[in-house]
């Protein structure tokens, strides 16, 4: 089956071949040719580009459509946020690397760093990775709006946006005014904490989305209640905060017993296990050589747009004008919980669809998780902020008859239901 980008041309402009930002570049041409997209590379940077910080330039030319007079042509430019030559310049010790750069001046070590007592770099080329995705999702859209009569042709991204994205969560509960997070690396004990350890040296990890398995696996294990209900707090927020600080009794008392043992228990509580592996172990998994060398995309449904789609996409009567979000007139239903799928409907709504979220009677929950801002999670807005609402009961049949007529209206369903739940 071919994938959706097939067809479509990518082309790499670098300020400086050999520079420092290769991560950026690895990553781009990996995702684009998991799209399918063919890459010419190698090309000089314009000799003054238009921003001081300007790293690298792609652009993005689509194939001519059946029917379609219109071959959208963008381009997006990719800086670092801040005048790159002169930091290079500047660096102490030799050349700096961005990607650090990245990670310290806009606080993801310091987030990284909650876990292991000090401030500490991902042991990846995460911002590189991010910006990629970024850069390659505002292309699209500005393609998608050209093919709607929009004149967005060219877009900007930067590796510390980027970054901010991705620390924007944790930077709103640490600037509230009133009770502000102040979870600096070193605040917590560094070994009451997952992934937790048996007695006979097998690290894992511990997962439920339900106090119930919690309460029923720790107790059977002979830890009291009051201990079981102060780590479910520590472990529930852990994504949110980026750190799971646990009570001493829940480490020692798995310390004290065989994995073998530990995993029966978790069997029967309903909770899920899973020992740490290296990479060398995960490479030997067949999902994972799939993974890793067709990129984590599934993809159905036929290679070209119907006739009739494209001339919906093009529908006349759009006031568009050159400053418009790409996105502008996309209408999403989003229906997701935590961090991920909110976040994806964030990303939708910062390129300009209209996002539609659907919440259950009385709103999400964690609405309500301080810190607060204006009688709000500071977190949850952080996400959330740009998004309508709709409160829906999504287990009774009206509830159901109406997220039916919600989804019909739409362009985008978005949802992170249970495996099996969006087609019962």
């Amino acid at each position: 089956m071919m994938r959706p980008l097939e067809g479509c041309q990518l082309q790499l402009s670098f300020a400086d071949p050999a520079n420092a930002f290769s991560a950026l570049a690895t990553s781009l041409q990996y995702q684009a040719r998991a799209l399918g997209m063919q890459i010419e590379t190698a090309v000089r940077l314009d000799p003054e580009p238009e921003q001081a910080d300007e790293i690298l330039s792609i652009s993005l030319s689509m194939p001519r459509q059946i029917g379609l007079a219109l071959r959208p042509r963008t381009v997006c430019r990719i800086g670092f946020g801040a005048d790159w030559a002169n930091l290079a310049v500047s660096g102490a010790g030799g050349p700096l690397d961005p990607e650090h750069l990245a990670q310290a001046s806009c606080g993801l070590m310091s987030v990284h760093g909650r876990a292991s007592g000090k401030a500490q770099a991902l042991g990846l080329p995460y911002v590189s990775t991010v910006c990629a995705a970024l850069a390659l999702q505002a292309l699209m859209a500005a393609a998608l709006a050209q093919l709607r009569g929009a004149g967005n042709r060219t877009c900007r991204v930067s590796m510390s946006g980027a970054a901010l994205l991705c620390v924007g969560q944790y930077l709103a509960g640490a600037t509230t005014q009133e009770a502000a997070e102040r979870l600096l690396p070193g605040c917590n004990a560094i070994h009451e904490r997952p992934p937790y350890v048996s007695c006979d040296g097998v690290w894992f990890e511990l997962e439920t989305l339900d106090a119930g398995p919690w309460r029923s696996f720790w107790l059977a294990l002979g830890v009291d209640a009051t201990s079981a209900a102060k780590g479910w707090q520590g472990f529930l927020l852990r994504y949110a905060k980026a750190i799971a600080p646990q009570p001493a009794v829940l480490m020692q008392t798995l310390a004290a017993l065989p994995y073998a043992q530990i995993a029966a228990h978790a069997q029967q509580a309903g909770l899920a296990i899973c020992p740490l592996r290296s990479l060398a172990q995960r490479a030997s998994d067949a999902d994972a050589n799939a993974l890793w060398q067709q990129g984590p995309w599934a993809f159905s449904g036929g290679a070209h747009l119907p006739a009739a789609t494209l001339a919906a996409l093009r529908a006349p009567g759009q006031d568009w004008h050159s400053d418009d979000l790409p996105l502008r007139g996309i209408s999403v239903i989003e229906s997701c919980r935590r961090i991920q799928g909110p976040l994806a409907g964030h990303l939708l709504a910062l390129l300009g669809a209209r996002v539609i979220r659907i919440e259950a009677p009385g709103g999400d929950p964690l609405r309500g998780m301080a810190p607060l801002a204006d009688g709000i999670s500071a977190r949850f807005d952080a996400l959330n902020r740009l998004k309508s609402v709709v409160e829906i009961d999504l287990k009774s049949t009206a509830g159901r008859a109406q997220v039916l007529q919600q989804a019909a209206g739409a362009d985008v369903f978005l949802h992170n239901w249970a495996p099996g739940k969006a087609a019962q």
